[in-house]
């Protein structure tokens, strides 16, 4: 079983993830955690995203970007491969990118599952205000649009809405 966190920044998806990794002794790919080790490995131990770094390029920042979700996209390979119980702890509010695992998954003979944060936009924007690495709020507000949008994905189809669990977390 595939479990995909969905959920803007702030969402409570990581707190939620860990204690699901418990209950159903899953494997967590993080992708926070895969990008603040890929960065570490480079000797960028203060930056949480490429293009934060002082002195390197766009074109280089998106490279490095681009690296990192191929690791990523690695272990969801792996993991979908061995039909491990994982759980994808990442935004996943992109319909675009979000649609492509879900075919990826079904080809191989997975069932999966959503996991909906619903937590309200300013409490989130509120929480990453008291976050060790921040996100721009333009972003939030970009990740909402996606998330909103993704939404509606399920609410129009009857077999991905019979996969979609929500998680109500409005507390601060």
């Amino acid at each position: 079983m595939i479990y995909f966190m969905i959920g803007i920044p702030g969402s409570g998806k990581t707190t939620l993830a860990k204690e699901m990794r418990i209950d159903l002794g899953a494997y967590i790919i993080s992708s926070d955690e895969i990008r603040i080790k890929y960065l570490r490995d480079k000797g960028y131990d203060d930056v949480f995203h490429p293009l934060n770094i002082k002195g390197i390029s766009t074109k280089e920042a998106n490279k490095m970007e681009s690296e990192i979700w191929e690791e990523i996209e690695s272990e969801m390979d792996i993991a979908v491969r061995d039909k491990e119980p994982s759980i994808i702890d990442a935004t996943n509010v992109s319909w675009k990118y979000l649609s492509q695992w879900i075919t990826r998954v079904k080809r191989a003979g997975n069932d999966y599952r959503f996991v909906v944060m619903e937590t309200a936009y300013m409490v989130c924007v509120e929480r990453n205000k008291r976050r060790e690495r921040t996100v721009d709020e333009s972003v939030l507000q970009d990740m909402w649009k996606k998330y909103d949008h993704t939404l509606g994905k399920f609410v129009a189809d009857s077999e991905l809405w019979k996969r979609v669990t929500f998680s109500l977390n409005y507390s601060h």
